[in-house]
């Protein structure tokens, strides 16, 4: 029945990867995943719609911007903080599709939160990752676990608030996609 809304698309940085309707695994159920690397070797990415009751203060002692959200980027190495931002003249920080970019300078950054150079809400901060092992993300697309479609930055930088990022994007994607965002989470209870 979904063969026709599971459409192949290029699997590559800065892809949007978002789970199956009936996806099982507990750590990835209606997740959407950013792709920040894909290669033969390996894969991962940062889940961009699983919130933590963290803030970077809880983090960081005095973190210029202390309220600053934190979202669970995946079950790997849950103790290691990674961000995602628009700012590209961020030393050492590397691109993952025209204007989002990934780590960089932490010192800098810090410098440009605190002088208000930079917005803090146009950082999202991620405790751990995604990971795939040699070709494990490339089987998984294979056998239909995810839906890989381009990205647009708003879904990262500004996601649409009081919604599911899931549902929302599959909406947007239109056609088949808009039927599946609307599947219930557990069928058989329907």
């Amino acid at each position: 029945m979904l063969e026709g809304v599971f459409k192949k698309r290029r699997v590559a940085m800065g892809s949007l990867l978002l789970a199956q309707p009936f996806l099982a695994d507990p750590d990835f159920v209606r997740t959407v995943i950013l792709l920040a690397q894909h290669s033969p070797e390996s894969s991962y990415g940062f889940v961009l719609n699983q919130s933590t009751e963290f803030c970077m203060s809880d983090i960081i002692t005095d973190f210029p911007a202390p309220d600053a959200p934190v979202s669970l980027g995946g079950p790997v190495e849950k103790n290691t903080l990674h961000y995602i931002h628009p700012f590209g003249f961020l030393e050492g920080c590397y691109t993952l599709s025209e204007g989002l970019y990934q780590g960089g300078n932490f010192e800098q950054l810090q410098d440009f939160l605190f002088l208000g150079k930079i917005d803090a809400k146009s950082v999202r901060f991620f405790l751990g990752y995604a990971g795939w092992d040699k070709k494990q993300l490339d089987m998984e697309v294979a056998k239909k676990s995810w839906i890989v479609t381009p990205l647009q930055k708003d879904w990262v930088i500004n996601p649409p608030q009081e919604t599911n990022l899931w549902q929302h994007i599959l909406k947007e994607l239109g056609g088949e996609y808009k039927t599946i965002a609307n599947f219930p989470l557990n069928p058989s209870l329907n």
